[in-house]
């Protein structure tokens, strides 16, 4: 896994969104209501458009339109009990322009009487007299007395995302980070000297450039710029031609000759519904998918091996490219549900490419910072979190954690059989990973690799199979998976002219700490591997730079081991990410959530753990 839309209908077709327009006009269900004539409207006239009308164009959370279904949040307006004249409007904010008009409205509802307070709430604006719960239908009415502040631990592609949404909901987001720079895995620096760009961390993303989460907060307008490759990945093989991962499906079965009837039929179907396959999948698993048809095809392909699966295939440019795909999932070949992970990230690059982001992939970060502060959220770094108790008491506490960093923060109160789930988590095959400086091109034994954004080394299906299995079991493989992606290939933008950045890692044991204590074997092993398909590119190594399973963690405490997923994806915690519970971003302790790789769908520069664990508190503050 890389350190890694079908239109919707807009929201006033749906049934929600009618519903949210009757409250609009006639106050929620149950409420007193006042006798004789209506109160004044604010003691004003109203602009056009905001009772009449503009319910139908709320989008909730700030989300765009066509992402509007995820989580409608209705402009509610009724009386309260207790007040006289006094009117509680809910609505969600986007943006600084929807701030402006909540303003307006706020100061509208004060000059009505009653209290001359305000305040937001999760997406929640109050004005006037604060209803009298005990007089109020029971379930119906929560105290609303303070605006709500939330307490992003951890500030990673996940907690940024996350602290992005509460943010643009109206919520008074602080984000803490243990580290002096924020992006956890997901930062860049000139590691080779200057004028280079190297990623600390991931470096191609397939999931990134489909993201949801990414969509919603609009990265793009803050600078982000995707580049793709022309091939999204190669996979060479000792004596024969490469298997290439094209961009599109026929370009890719074109060159598998024979093969290329049955890689179509095994990819034709994900293929056609990518959009909505994206969607589902990018979440919990345990839940009806919005999508059944389309997630039943990927699921005829999802349980098998790829031992199995690759049994359709006569060459080994097909068995191999396929494999390569899987072995994102640091899992051995012969492990259920590894075609899954062949499958959809084949696809993915076919829809994408498989693209780099344009100056490292600390522009994510970048924009994630931009869109936040836009919004008012606040970043403090060197804040290493150890009390939760010194947070304060904010109504949201999020959690951008793995389970051993949880289990360590004192004073956080969690059910017992919560506990017990993050004790018994795994932490999977850890990397090894190796940046190196050239001075000029990867010398590929085929040209078209040199044009490849990443390339898989790791052989035949039986040597990579082997190899994820000797890993797995504590002992470093001769020739273990090795994954390289050339950044300066794809964007000239990483390196000086006339140099080179190789950018690779191997799947080792985890905690690898090599032979008395000297991890370097491993990029040993990695240097070879590269050496297989590339004679000579030894000779062109200027600068190298070793990064063992201990450096990954000291850099971000989450890669535990050297772990870059946030947990293993073998057994049942890829499904029960970190628990068995329905909604895997509560973990049952007042007001906290967890939005990190350790819950669906896990690692990749994607934000969608952010993206749900925000939606989900941000849900349970609305709730009556």
């Amino acid at each position: 896994m890389f350190w890694t839309t079908a239109p919707i209908a807009p929201i006033t077709s749906s049934p929600t969104a009618a519903r949210a327009i009757q409250l609009s006009r006639n106050g929620p269900p149950g409420l007193p209501r006042r006798a004789g004539p209506p109160a004044p409207r604010f003691g004003r006239e109203e602009p056009a458009g905001f009772l009449a009308g503009e319910p139908e164009g709320l989008r909730p959370f700030g989300f765009p339109r066509d992402l509007a279904e995820e989580a409608v949040i209705p402009a509610r307006v009724g009386h309260g009990p207790e007040s006289p004249g006094g009117r509680t409007c809910y609505s969600a904010v986007n943006g600084n322009a929807e701030r402006d008009r909540v303003a307006r409205r706020l100061r509208w509802c004060c000059t009505t009487g009653g209290a001359r307070s305000a305040s937001v709430r999760s997406g929640r604006f109050v004005a006037g007299t604060e209803p009298d719960p005990r007089r109020a239908p029971a379930g119906r009415w929560r105290s609303e007395t303070v605006a709500t502040d939330a307490v992003v631990v951890g500030a990673g592609p996940n907690g940024l995302s996350a602290a992005c949404m509460l943010a643009r909901a109206g919520v008074r987001v602080t984000v803490l980070e243990a580290q002096g720079t924020v992006g956890g895995a997901a930062r860049s620096a000139a590691l080779l000297g200057t004028g280079t760009v190297v990623d600390l961390g991931a470096a191609c993303h397939p999931f990134g450039a489909v993201s949801p989460a990414f969509r919603a907060l609009e990265l793009e307008s803050h600078g982000l710029e995707w580049v793709r490759p022309d091939i999204a990945a190669a996979h060479p093989l000792d004596g024969e031609s490469p298997g290439l991962l094209h961009p599109g499906l026929e370009p890719t079965a074109e060159g598998l000759g024979a093969d290329g009837p049955a890689w179509r039929a095994l990819h034709r179907g994900p293929y056609a519904n990518h959009a909505e396959i994206v969607r589902d999948s990018l979440g919990p698993l345990l839940r009806m998918p919005r999508h059944p048809l389309a997630m039943l095809d990927l699921g005829l392909r999802a349980p098998w091996p790829v031992t199995w699966t690759t049994r359709l295939f006569g060459s080994e440019q097909a068995r191999g490219l396929f494999a390569g795909s899987a072995a994102h999932a640091a899992l051995p070949m012969s492990a259920p549900l590894t075609s899954a992970f062949a499958v959809m990230f084949n696809v993915l690059g076919f829809v994408n490419g498989w693209p780099v982001a344009r100056g490292g992939t600390q522009s994510i970060v970048d924009a994630l910072v931009a869109d936040l502060s836009a919004h008012g959220g606040r970043i403090e770094t060197g804040r290493c979190v150890q009390d939760v108790r010194e947070l304060g008491a904010p109504q949201i506490t999020m959690l951008d954690l793995t389970p051993r960093q949880i289990l360590r923060l004192r004073g956080l109160e969690l059910p017992r059989r919560y506990r017990r789930a993050l004790r018994t988590w795994s932490y999977g095959t850890a990397v090894h990973k190796v940046d190196l400086l050239l001075d000029g091109p990867v010398p590929w034994t085929d040209p078209r690799i040199g044009t490849a954004g990443t390339v898989h080394l790791g052989g035949t299906v039986a040597q990579i199979d082997r190899a994820e299995k000797l890993a797995a079991r504590g002992r470093l493989p001769e020739r273990p998976f090795v994954m390289v992606t050339q950044p300066s290939a794809v964007d000239p933008t990483r390196a000086p002219e006339g140099r080179h950045i190789l950018w690779a890692y191997a799947h080792v044991p985890h905690g690898y700490r090599g032979p008395d204590g000297n991890p370097r074997l491993a990029g040993d092993r990695v240097i070879e591997q590269i050496e297989r398909s590339a004679p000579g590119v030894r000779d062109r190594i200027l600068q190298r730079i070793d990064h063992s399973p201990a450096d990954l963690e000291t850099m971000d405490a989450n890669l535990v081991g050297g772990h870059i997923g946030g947990g293993s994806l073998g057994g049942l915690q890829q499904i029960l990410r970190p628990a068995a519970v329905l909604n895997p971003y509560r973990t049952g302790g007042q007001g906290v959530y967890l939005c990190s790789s350790s819950t669906p769908p896990g690692g990749g520069v994607h934000g969608m753990g952010g993206y749900h664990a925000a939606n989900t508190a941000l849900q349970d503050l609305t709730r009556f």
